[in-house]
């Protein structure tokens, strides 16, 4: 279980539903130490239940984001992709990015997610129209390589040295 905020663990919980490990967070960001290579180790990783409700109480589903800028840069470690998504509405939440690497075709593909009232959910809402920025390490990329990165509905292309 993620943390929401700031300095507070993460939950880690065994197969018989005890918390076993706080794997990330806390003042450090680094847990307690009980499970330090959880985040690169883990398998059979999904979500059993989500609330998506606001702190509102209303329902909320998850749309894409809109992709206001999506460009490709080197830093020292490699590649990094930079995205700025949108917020459309002062109902919209980010939700989750998630980034993916088809190594046969060379295509890393963002999804960005944001929660949005659902449609029948009769929410008066701002129009006020908010961005937040992503930076995501580009990870596998050989140099020589030409590669395409999608995010959403925004899509580029670099070639690694």
């Amino acid at each position: 279980m993620p943390q929401h905020c700031c300095d507070i663990f993460s939950d880690l919980y065994g197969d018989e539903g005890n918390v076993i490990a706080h794997s990330d967070g806390g003042v450090t960001g680094q847990g307690d130490s009980r499970a330090p290579d959880f985040a690169s180790s883990a398998e059979f990783q999904y979500v059993v239940w989500r609330d998506t409700r606001g702190p509102d109480g209303i329902e909320r589903v998850q749309v894409a984001a809109p992709i206001d800028l999506l460009e490709v840069v080197e830093i020292k470690i490699g590649y990094q992709a930079n995205v700025v998504s949108g917020l459309p509405g002062g109902c919209v939440s980010f939700d989750s990015l998630t980034v993916r690497l088809n190594a046969a075709t060379r295509l890393f593909t963002i999804e960005v997610l944001n929660l949005a009232p659902a449609p029948d959910s009769n929410v008066a809402c701002t129009l006020q129209y908010g961005q937040i920025d992503h930076s995501v390490l580009l990870e596998g990329v050989e140099s020589g390589n030409t590669y395409n990165v999608a995010a959403n509905n925004a899509i580029t292309a670099f070639t690694a040295k």
